[in-house]
């Protein structure tokens, strides 16, 4: 269970950072 949750979690940063990086592209066009 612990286990999962560490993916979890794993999966929500990099969702985060995906979205940053998208956001600052957008921005820079």
């Amino acid at each position: 269970m612990t286990d999962l949750m560490q993916r979890i979690d794993q999966l929500k940063l990099t969702a985060i950072e995906e979205q940053e990086a998208l956001a600052k592209f957008l921005n820079e066009q």
